[in-house]
């Protein structure tokens, strides 16, 4: 897959100090980590989704179409399968998002899972996470981290972002202005509590799973 020149500001085999956040996250409000998860890695997370998958359809009431029409977001997996809840502590994410966050006691505080089927027509609106994470204190440090389990091309709903909204003072861009991370699965992208992002549907034939982990720094609580 060809990828937009300049997103990529670290490898997989990139290490970074609790001390230095990558220009990209500082100036934009995200960065994008290529190939942070090995294939292995990946393989045994789209298993553990897949099967998770099952056993929640089979609780329901529904038709298996029926709930992957209706649910797009699955909270809590520390509690739903020990694989997904392992992963909170994957030491490649949490050492990216400390040295992001530069605080090297930052740590996963939730995951969830995140699904778009193929043709799947739901949108996400123009938002930023820090009023949804009901953070103590208000202006604690927090990202989140997209892990993509599937490859995101330019028709299968992945995440847009406003370049630098997350940013003091007036606002730095619009909508005209966003863009959209081509990923592979394993890439990760770290995005700023306040950065404005959305995501459009799914248009492709393929699907577009992700895991969502949240991580807060020191001291830092969510009431969410």
């Amino acid at each position: 897959m060809t990828r937009r020149s300049g997103w990529a500001s670290r490898s997989a085999d990139s290490s970074m100090s609790p001390t230095e956040a990558p220009p990209d996250f500082a100036a934009r409000g995200f960065v994008v980590l290529p190939g942070l998860l090995d294939p292995g890695t990946v393989q045994g997370l789209g298993a553990a989704v897949d099967a998770l998958i099952d056993r929640l359809v089979a609780r329901s009431s529904m038709t298996r179409a029926r709930w992957l029409a209706l649910i797009q977001q699955v909270p809590a997996l520390a509690g739903l399968d020990p694989t997904l809840a392992t992963f909170q502590q994957y030491s490649p994410l949490v050492a990216s998002a400390r040295a992001v966050l530069q605080d090297p006691g930052a740590r996963c505080v939730s995951s969830s899972l995140v699904l778009k089927p193929p043709g799947c027509s739901v949108h996400l609106v123009w938002h930023s996470d820090r009023p949804l994470w009901r953070l103590d204190p208000p202006d604690g440090k927090a990202l989140a981290a997209w892990v993509a389990l599937d490859e995101v091309g330019a028709d299968s709903g992945g995440l847009r972002y406003i370049p630098g909204s997350h940013l003091p003072g007036p606002p730095s861009g619009d909508e005209p202005d966003a863009v959209s991370p081509l990923l592979a699965a394993g890439d990760v992208v770290l995005h700023h509590a306040d950065v404005a992002h959305s995501s459009g549907p799914n248009r492709s034939e393929a699907w577009r799973r992700g895991l969502v982990l949240i991580f807060l720094g020191s001291g830092v609580r969510s009431f969410a």
